[in-house]
């Protein structure tokens, strides 16, 4: 978690960048959220993606928008990152050629990998050329779903980082009531007769 410094940093910086966008409404307050919400980038990326949104956005960015700037940043300062699905298809097609079944497969990251995996990599090798087209709009669709479920997941570890101790405090609360509930409603499963339980919805025919 940021210190209370990086944080007052990170709503001046906010501030100063609001002034490039008369028209915006943002107040304190939504610049706090915004430093809140941004919190688990640090103050180094969070900087970095602003001065990126400075020379891209057209209206004050919003948090998402702050957010893929700063992996953009990113990927671009470790020359690391995902490739488009058109060149993960390439990627596939590739390894197909060159190694077929004979030689391991080399992916450039884990997502072209799983993609593969789900395709399934004899499928692929056995391709004819008249299934091609078809091949490769499917694999597209699967390794934009990989990469769908990487942002959701990192978006997720990321709001939890900010809620810290406060979300394992509160899932554990949920957990144990859905426990609860679901041991009440077995309790009660049996001490009603079948036509009953029936009656009151706790089965469903």
């Amino acid at each position: 978690m940021m210190a209370r410094q990086e944080m007052e940093r990170t709503i001046k910086l906010l501030a100063t960048c609001r002034k490039a966008f008369p028209q915006s409404k943002a107040d304190g307050e939504t610049l706090a959220l915004y430093a809140r919400a941004l919190e688990p980038l640090g103050y180094g990326a969070i900087e970095a993606a602003v001065m990126r949104c400075l020379r891209t956005a057209r209206f004050f960015p919003t948090i998402a928008e702050i957010y893929d700037a700063a992996e953009s940043v990113q990927r671009t300062a470790t020359n690391t990152g995902t490739p488009e699905a058109g060149e993960a298809w390439e990627e596939a097609m590739q390894n197909v050629r060159r190694n077929h079944v004979y030689k391991p497969w080399v992916f450039s990251c884990p997502e072209v990998k799983q993609a593969v995996k789900q395709f399934g990599k004899m499928e692929l090798i056995g391709l004819e050329e008249d299934a091609m087209n078809t091949a490769r709009a499917q694999f597209m669709r699967i390794y934009n779903g990989v990469l769908r479920r990487r942002a959701e997941k990192q978006q997720n570890k990321q709001v939890l980082q900010c809620m810290g101790t406060r979300a394992r405090a509160l899932f554990a609360g949920y957990s144990n009531a859905a426990k609860s509930s679901g041991k009440r409603t077995s309790e009660l499963r049996g001490r009603l007769s079948p036509s009953k339980a029936w009656d009151t919805g706790l089965f469903v025919r």
